[in-house]
């Protein structure tokens, strides 16, 4: 049985998980959070990871002097373009490291498939690209790969033309979770190891997030708790 939330997100072995959510849920804490806690695990004493910044905000230095997160190479992308490069050179990257490169991060990874300069066949082209870089980390590197991606308002047919972005919208009623759903269809994940899980607002409770595994029987669900 998961209880813990860190367990929840690296559990699954070589598998991409994404973590989907509004934005003020919590998401890149989780993720980075679950980086430290991957290589504080026996075994990964020595193992690094690579975490892609698409934002421009992370800042890692948040974590003190923590001699864990020094093992963790940053990259900062600002643009598509360089989104794109860094995607296609980072198995090459690795493999030409001296250190272990245990566990890859990325955060958003969303906020270039969805770019609003690019034609719904560019978007698949690019989506195209970022799903051969994970399978190729994953199965041919044994390499995690986790994620972060903004969540969509699904529409009653919950049909891809109906969803749309709730970028700016951390705000959202708190009692339309039902109506927020992850930001990737069947479509992206079909040829992945994929893990969803979806980060959702507590009811009545502005610090409390609720963390569902998407897609499995029983339901996994873990509760955490934010500062304001």
């Amino acid at each position: 049985m998961v209880t813990d939330l860190n367990q929840l997100v690296l559990d699954g072995g070589h598998v991409y998980t994404d973590i989907s959510g509004l934005p003020g849920t919590g998401r890149t804490r989780l993720l980075l959070s679950s980086v430290k806690r991957f290589l504080s695990l026996p075994g990964n004493e020595k193992a690094y990871a690579v975490m892609v910044d698409t934002n421009g905000d992370l800042n890692l230095h948040d974590e003190g002097e923590d001699v864990v997160m020094q093992r963790v190479k940053y990259f900062r992308v600002l643009s598509l373009a360089s989104f794109l490069a860094t995607m296609i050179a980072l198995p090459a990257y690795i493999d030409s490291q001296p250190f272990d490169t245990k566990i890859v991060a990325i955060d958003t990874i969303s906020n270039y498939i969805r770019h609003p300069d690019l034609n719904q066949s560019e978007k698949m082209s690019v989506m195209s690209s970022t799903k051969k870089t994970i399978n190729k980390l994953n199965n041919e590197q044994s390499i995690k790969v986790i994620s972060t991606s903004e969540a969509v308002l699904r529409r009653s047919d919950d049909s891809p033309a109906g969803s749309a972005s709730l970028s700016g919208s951390a705000s959202h009623s708190l009692d339309n979770n039902n109506n927020i759903g992850p930001f990737f269809g069947s479509h992206f994940y079909q040829s992945l190891n994929f893990r969803q899980l979806q980060i959702y607002y507590e009811p009545g409770n502005s610090h409390t997030r609720l963390v569902k595994l998407l897609h499995v029987k029983p339901e996994i669900s873990v509760r955490f708790t934010i500062d304001s």
